[in-house]
């Protein structure tokens, strides 16, 4: 056999049936391997099966899903439709309403412009009318005739022919006042008493807060205190002095009764609650001119001008509303002083314009004003209207 393989076709043709004899061993063990993966690859097919089974059916209920979202969205479509034909309509509605508010606020702001030259007119006359009355007639020297920038006196007629007239601060007078430092010598005659006045020695001094009733006359010399009161008509003849807190009247002029002035600080006294209460709460105290009427934004306003650095309020109030108008092209700063809370301070800077001022109280208190600048009487304060 040894010998056989070595002839080499021989060899070949032996291998080949030594192969092919081994062959069905090599098969067996091929389908036994085959048997042995067979179970598990028919187990794999199988979830393979039911997870392609599962999806399918979620993807014929997606599929269901998407139909129900079309017909949704075509549903939406249509209300999105009538929504819009709805806004339209609206549209046209707002722009008609539009248009005619347009119309109608064009016809107010005319109105309201026609009103502003109404009250600008009215206000230009109040002030002429307020400058006439409030220009005195003055005979004689007007550099003897020394009135205090707080004090009113309207319509009055001054003589200075014979002396100085001094008045001081809040001193006001009605109509027809005469006060006459102004006197001739009876002991001459003719041309000579009319020509021939007095040079001095009839000086008239009116002190502060006087109140000079309509036509009373003031005959030179003559002092009149601090808070008098001379009676319409009376006559105070020369050489008349006039207590303080009294009343004068008569002709000549006498004593008819002592006042019971309240003291500056005395708030809780009768007069300052009555007039507290005639006030709406609120008093300009001192360092304020009268009232006056200024004309912001064509509307007519009623307040004080600042006569000083320093002025005072009285407020029986929880709380101040106040508005200023700085006339001047100075910036300066508003102090106010709440005496009722322990000196609190308060701080606004003014500069050339409108502003307002808001201040919250818890019972009656006095408060202090003060301005850093001197032109200090531009600057016009009044309580802010309710509207």
């Amino acid at each position: 056999m040894e010998k056989l393989k070595k002839i080499p076709v021989i060899g070949y043709i032996l291998r080949v049936i030594i192969a092919v004899c081994k062959l069905p061993k090599h098969i067996d063990n091929l389908y036994q391997v085959l048997g042995d993966h067979r179970e598990d690859n028919l187990e794999a097919i199988k979830r393979l099966q039911e997870q392609n089974d599962k999806l399918q059916m979620q993807c014929e209920e997606a599929l269901r899903e998407n139909q129900t979202l079309q017909v949704q969205c075509e549903e939406l479509k249509r209300w999105n439709a009538d929504r819009m034909q709805e806004i339209a309509g609206l549209q046209n509605v707002v722009d008609k309403n539009v248009d005619e508010l347009k119309r109608w606020n064009a016809d107010r702001m005319r109105e309201i412009r026609n009103h502003g030259e109404i009250i600008k007119d009215l206000y230009n006359l109040k002030e002429l009318n307020r400058k006439c009355s409030e220009h005195p007639t003055i005979w004689g020297n007007e550099s003897k005739l020394h009135i205090s920038n707080l004090a009113s006196v309207n319509t009055c007629l001054f003589n200075t022919n014979s002396g100085h007239i001094t008045i001081g601060d809040y001193t006001f007078s009605g109509s027809g006042v005469s006060i006459l430092a102004g006197s001739h010598d009876m002991r001459l005659t003719g041309l000579l008493r009319r020509d021939c006045e007095l040079k001095e020695g009839c000086d008239i001094t009116i002190g502060k807060g006087v109140w000079l009733a309509s036509n009373c006359t003031i005959l030179g010399p003559a002092v009149i205190e601090d808070n008098a009161v001379v009676a319409a008509g009376a006559v105070v003849t020369p050489g008349t002095h006039v207590p303080a807190n009294t009343v004068y009247g008569g002709i000549p002029a006498c004593k008819i009764a002592d006042i019971k002035c309240c003291s500056d600080n005395d708030w809780e006294a009768d007069a300052y609650k009555k007039a507290l209460r005639r006030a709406n709460g609120i008093l300009f105290v001192d360092g304020w001119t009268e009232k006056r009427t200024l004309i912001y934004k064509g509307q007519a306003h009623v307040g004080h001008y600042l006569a000083h650095k320093d002025a005072r309020i009285l407020v029986r109030r929880k709380k101040v509303e106040l508005c200023y108008l700085n006339e001047s092209d100075n910036q300066s700063v508003l102090n106010i002083v709440d005496k009722g809370k322990k000196d609190r301070i308060e701080h606004y800077i003014i500069n050339n314009k409108y502003g307002e001022i808001t201040i919250e109280l818890c019972e009656q208190t006095e408060l202090a004003f003060h301005v850093n600048i001197d032109k200090f009487n531009s600057i016009f304060i009044w309580e802010k209207e309710e509207l």
